[in-house]
Formats: C-alpha cells, sequence, structure tokens
C-alpha cells in the first residue's frame, strides 16, 4: 500500500485508527468501535462525505438531544468517523468515535475518496484485502484496461 497516496486504517481489536501518506504513518489515535463485534463492518471503503457539524439522526445524547458527531466523514451507510466521547474501545453504536484534536486533525487531511480499510485484527488484514482484490480504491491497476493497438490504421 505505499503507493496509495493517503489511505485510512482502523484496526477494531486494538482499538487504533491510522492515517498514511504513501506508506508512511501520517496520524494515529485510540478510537471507540462498536459495542457488538459485527457493528462496525471489517472490509474496504472510502470516505463519502465530509460534515464539520454532523448531528446524528438515529441516536440522542444524554439530554435527549441529537447528539452532535463533529468532524465527520461518513464511510459507510449511517456509519461516520468522528470526534466522540471514548468510555471504552467499544462504546459506540457503530460508528469510529475519535478524540477530538485527532479527530480535527483527520477530518482536515481526509478527502471524499481516500480509502478507509478496517479489520477486525492486524492479522485479519490481508485477506479483507483479497477479498477486495478487484476493487478500484486500492488496486487501481485492475481497473485500467490494457489500450489494444490497432494496426488496420
Amino acid at each position: 500500500m505505499g503507493d496509495l497516496p493517503r489511505f485510512i486504517l482502523i484496526v477494531k481489536d486494538l482499538p487504533h485508527l491510522g492515517w498514511y501518506e504513501r506508506g508512511r504513518l501520517v496520524g494515529d489515535t485510540y478510537v471507540c468501535v462498536g459495542k457488538v463485534d459485527d457493528t462496525t463492518r471489517e472490509g474496504l471503503y472510502t470516505v463519502k462525505e465530509k460534515d464539520l457539524h454532523h448531528v446524528s439522526r438515529s441516536y440522542p445524547n444524554a439530554f435527549g438531544e441529537p447528539a452532535p458527531m463533529p468532524w465527520a466523514l461518513r464511510i459507510y451507510g449511517t456509519v461516520w468517523i468522528h470526534a466522540g466521547d471514548i468510555m471504552s474501545g467499544h462504546c459506540s453504536h457503530g460508528c469510529i468515535n475519535l478524540p477530538i484534536f485527532p479527530a480535527m486533525k483527520l477530518f482536515d487531511w481526509a478527502t471524499p475518496g481516500t480509502p478507509v480499510l478496517i479489520v477486525d485484527s492486524l492479522g485479519s488484514a490481508s485477506s479483507v484485502l483479497a477479498q477486495n482484490r478487484s476493487s478500484c480504491t486500492l488496486h487501481a491497476s485492475a481497473c485500467n484496461p490494457v489500450r489494444k493497438v490497432d494496426a488496420g490504421g
């Protein structure tokens, strides 16, 4: 993955998030992922959208108000990477919660289309990548058609 301009790696069992440029770690932080093993799904995704002042439409805060999810990056469905409280490594409903300052840095760094790899453990990374071998997200060469030279002119 050293040829990728940028990507985000989330390792659920640590729980840890790192962001990389050309294979070099740019920043990292501890995180909170889903409470149940399958609420934050392992897989290869991309940043779909960014929302500096996102508010949850699904879950209230302690006061019954829509929960703020600032510095948010949506990666699939209603799952976002965002600033939030971290009480343990597995404390969310599926989102990836970061401390405020790393969330701000990641939000500024990431762009729509940035690949996001979520793995249950570092040991499962190669199998998740193998399952996504045909994806243009990480394997751009698989998506570049070979041009045939027209000999007829």
